[in-house]
């Protein structure tokens, strides 16, 4: 069912007033009239009793029906505001983490890193997406106009936190690759050789499990856009 303008309300007001102000003198006039004999007095206090009327109606519905489209204009403006941020905060999460999948899976960068720095980035993730989840949690609880687009944000932030785990995992297997002789204490008979072979074994099975997993994360950012873009204001 289509929304109705505020000039189309207005209108609607206009003819109810309209009605109810003809239906009013006719059946004033009626009582009041002594058959053909016309009161000039009786009929102008008719007539200004009706103009009273139709005044005291109009006045309170014309401005809850201002009131309210203002209302539904504010909250149609902060859906529209609040998904956009929701969808260009998961987008810029998403570009956050390819940078840093690069840095951890290129060789040459990853040994010019510290576990510290790569910690910060993991936790600096985790905790932007924990906040994007609690903000998609309180529009999802507030509008019922965004059910589709907030559940399927919720499930693209839960999808995106387990990649940044599986990353994270993806670098501790790189970082005992690199340094046997540091984590090489699992298995007394397995050389450093060994150990940082099974390691790299890790990482390629962690690592096509993760980019499964991606795939399916960034496919949902059409989606996204999509049902993001259907809670615009239509002009």
């Amino acid at each position: 069912m289509a929304k109705k303008t505020l000039e189309e309300k207005i209108k609607l007001v206009c003819w109810w007033a309209l009605g109810l102000t003809i239906l009013y003198f006719l059946i004033g006039a009626w009582l009041i009239s002594d058959g053909p004999k016309f009161d000039s007095t009786k009929t102008y206090n008719l007539l200004k009793d009706t103009l009273t009327l139709t005044a005291a109606f109009l006045a309170p519905v014309a401005a809850f029906v201002l009131f309210s489209d203002w209302r539904e204009q504010h909250i149609e403006k902060l859906l529209e505001q609040e998904s956009s941020e929701i969808y260009a905060s998961y987008i810029d999460i998403l570009d956050t983490w390819q940078h840093y999948r690069f840095e951890v899976e290129d060789d040459e960068v990853f040994t010019q890193s510290t576990i510290e720095s790569r910690e910060a980035k993991h936790f600096g993730l985790m905790d932007r997406v924990e906040k994007a989840i609690q903000i998609t949690e309180q529009l999802q609880s507030r509008d019922i106009k965004a059910k589709e687009f907030t559940e399927l944000a919720l499930n693209c932030f839960k999808e995106i936190r387990n990649l940044i785990f599986e990353l994270n995992i993806l670098g501790s297997f790189k970082e005992k690759q690199f340094n046997p002789q540091k984590y090489n204490f699992e298995y007394t008979d397995e050389s450093n050789s060994e150990f940082s072979s099974r390691m790299e074994l890790n990482f390629e099975g962690m690592q096509e499990q993760m980019m499964t997993n991606f795939s399916r994360a960034y496919g949902n950012k059409s989606k996204l856009f999509a049902f993001s873009s259907n809670l615009k204001i239509q002009n």
